[in-house]
Parts: C-alpha cells; structure tokens; sequence
C-alpha cells in the first residue's frame, strides 16, 4: 500500500495531463526518499473525457471523493480554476484532505456586486465559446495578459483542444468564480497544512494569497519569481518541490 496520494486538479480549458510531469516528478522524488506514492489527475467536469458530467460545483466536488483511498494520507493541489474546486472539497469533505497546495488561486469574490458582474463576465465568455468554436475561443484565451508570460507550447495547446464548446461553456456557467459562492469564512478554522503559491509578476493572484495565506491557519506563501499566472506551465519544479516538501512535514520526514 502507498504511503501518499497526490491528486492534481487542472485549470480551465486544461485537462488531467497538464498535470502528469509534475506529478511524476513529485513522485519520483518521494521514492527517492523511501516514500512510495500513487497520482491522479482527473479531467474535471466540462474538460477532456468529463465533458459532459455535470459542472455545477457540488456535483464536481461529488467526483472527486472517490480519488481518495481510506487510510491512505492525501495530498492535494489545485491551479486556478482547479483551486477552487479543491476549495469546496476542503469546506464540504475537511477530513479528506491531509495537507494542500494552492496555486494562482482564490476562494472566490466576497462582494455580491462584483460577484454578479463576474457571472456576466463568465456569460459572455461562454457565448464566445458556442460562437467561435473551442479553437478560436483559446487562441483568444491563451492571449490574454494574465497569460502573457506562458511559453506557448504546441503539446499544451494540442491538449486544449480536446476540450469541446458544450463542455467549456457550461464550465464557464456552472463553475467560474461568478458562480462560486465565497468560501472565505470556511477558512479560518482549517487545521490543515498548505503551500500557497503565486507567480510574483501576477500581482492580483498574489495578493489573494496574501489573504489565503493570512486566513488559513498553518499556511506559507511562497512567491515564484519572474513567473505570472500559468504556473502549471511556467514554474512545474517550483510545484513539484511544494508537493514534495509538503508531503514529508506530513508524514514526518525531513524537507531538505
């Protein structure tokens, strides 16, 4: 039986993949350590083969459950979008989650205005989608400043492009951060160790850890330098060593 279960939950318009070398990386290391590990990434709903499952956020987080095996310590991480979801397993299914790493990510908008004003924002982003087609709508998305730093990588696009209108669409409706209740206040009692990452030039995203870090009760911030946002793509060490780091202060070992 494994020692650990890192799970890997993907960003919007990515897919379980965009997490494999990382996750390899993390596990090879562990091993390296005496520490055996097994990893799952899965395509979330609305993405890659769960295209057609159910995006609204409690039947998502519903999926993942059965990721964990009882007994087994489980670390978590999630990027942006796949955050948020993590997020909801934490403020839902606490006990399941052993230690976490946040990355380029939130728990969502507090402010019932602005809140609205990103559910538009997700609205007209889904109608983009059903009227480009899914392979305009990510050359637009992909060019977006917040991606602006993010080496193109043909491979990342080609797994992009498995992902289809009716899937990213109902992604944006169900699951984007307007449709996300705030989970801020589910925080504060967490007794849960997390690494909470961010690219140092995504000024917006670091600042919300700045407040991720400051709310939950045992986590560290650390700043990725010269990366923005995409830090899948941008920083895949930087979070194969919070992964590892992580999981050997969980279960007892040395970090360096």
């Amino acid at each position: 039986m494994p020692d650990v279960t890192l799970i890997g939950l993907h960003g919007f318009t990515q897919t379980g993949r965009h997490w494999h070398e990382i996750l390899a990386a993390a596990h090879d290391r562990l091993l390296a350590r005496g520490i055996s590990a097994v990893w799952r990434c899965p395509d979330l709903p609305g993405h890659g083969a769960a295209a057609e499952q159910s995006c609204a956020l409690d039947d998502a987080v519903d999926t993942l459950y059965d990721l964990v095996t009882p007994g087994i310590t489980t670390v978590w991480a999630g990027y942006s979008m796949g955050g948020r979801h993590l997020l909801h397993v934490v403020a839902q299914q606490p006990e399941l989650v052993d230690a976490m790493v946040l990355i380029s990510t939130t728990a969502g908008i507090d402010d019932a205005e602005a809140r609205a004003e990103r559910r538009r924002l997700d609205e007209q982003r889904a109608q983009e989608v059903e009227a480009l087609g899914v392979d305009e709508f990510l050359s637009r998305w992909t060019s977006m400043d917040m991606f602006s730093t993010m080496a193109a990588a043909p491979d990342d696009m080609a797994e992009r492009q498995r992902n289809t209108v009716t899937g990213l669409a109902a992604s944006l409706r169900n699951a984007g951060t307007g449709a996300q209740q705030p989970l801020w206040s589910h925080l504060a009692g967490l007794d849960i160790d997390t690494i909470v990452l961010s690219g140092d030039l995504d000024t917006k995203f670091t600042a919300i850890a700045e407040r991720l870090t400051n709310t939950l009760p045992q986590a560290e911030h650390r700043r990725v330098a010269n990366c923005g946002h995409a830090l899948l793509a941008e920083a895949p060490r930087d979070i194969a060593d919070a992964l590892v780091d992580i999981t050997c202060r969980r279960l007892g070992y040395p970090t360096t």
